[in-house]
């Protein structure tokens, strides 16, 4: 195999908290533990230097080793951090189906299509700190649609990239018929208009999410759930405001500080 791809993000870089002072220090190094096991097979994915199938047999082995608890670093530190905690590596393996999608690939036709997407991309985000901290299937409907909305933020705000970088659209082609429009460096009315469709839609399922803090029954994965859904609400409608072709839409020092207040209202005590 050729050198391993270039590092991605932390999670410093990230357009949501991964991890807050609000979560117990026992849920932290799991939570981490996970991050980078997605970062790292998210960086296999999304690198221009790996063969398709290149990519895909190094995410295997990442599968194999959150199965067996060895192989590559990440696989084998998550297996660790998970040892003794109600969570289980499921919602690892689902994320690296979608992986498996990036690496090959494939294009949304319709919403429902980016939705199916999402279930194995983000949704096993947010069922994995439900089961972490012991919650029950009753927060799971906010708890998806949170997962969702800011999985397709990610592909709005990304979608330029995305494209001139992989050739990879997950804006739906229903929305989008003309794909070459991503190769601009400013979007045309006709993107601009898809953009806004889906942003419409994380509007929707935000809406939805906002009463996951008050179904959650730990106060310090409420407030963590809290504050994704104001950086969630400000990062939206940044992305209303801001062209993505022209550069990163992400959010800043002071969108943090905003979204920490949300927080306060479910802080532990």
């Amino acid at each position: 195999m050729s050198a391993p791809p270039r590092p991605g993000k932390t999670p410093k870089d990230e357009n949501f908290p991964v991890v807050s002072r609000y979560l117990p220090a026992e849920s932290r190094a799991p939570v981490l533990a996970f991050y980078r096991f997605a970062r790292a097979a998210d960086d296999i994915a999304d690198s221009p230097e790996l063969e398709a199938v290149e990519k895909l047999a190094r995410l295997d082995m990442l599968d194999a080793g959150l199965r067996n608890g060895t192989g590559p670093p990440e696989a084998a530190n998550l297996c660790a951090a998970l040892a003794g905690t109600p969570a289980s590596v499921r919602p690892a393996l689902m994320m690296l189906d979608a992986l498996r999608q990036d690496a090959r690939g494939k294009s949304c036709e319709s919403w429902n299509d980016l939705i199916l997407y999402c279930s194995f991309s983000a949704v096993p985000v947010g069922r994995f700190l439900l089961a972490l901290h012991n919650e029950g299937d009753e927060a799971a409907r906010q708890a998806d649609a949170l997962a969702t909305a800011h999985g397709v933020l990610g592909i709005v705000g990304n979608c330029g990239e995305d494209y001139r970088r992989l050739d990879r659209v997950y804006i739906p082609a229903a929305l989008l018929p003309d794909r070459s429009l991503l190769a601009e460096r400013r979007a045309a009315p006709a993107l601009r208009a898809a953009l806004d469709a889906c942003l419409d839609r994380v509007d929707d399922m935000l809406a939805i999410a906002a009463g996951l803090p008050g179904r959650l029954h730990h106060r310090g994965l409420a407030a963590q759930a809290a504050m994704t859904v104001a950086a969630g609400r400000r990062l939206a409608r940044q992305l209303r405001r801001r062209d993505p072709l022209a550069g990163p839409v992400r959010l800043g020092r002071f969108d943090f500080l905003l979204a920490g207040f949300a927080a306060l209202l479910h802080r532990p005590g």
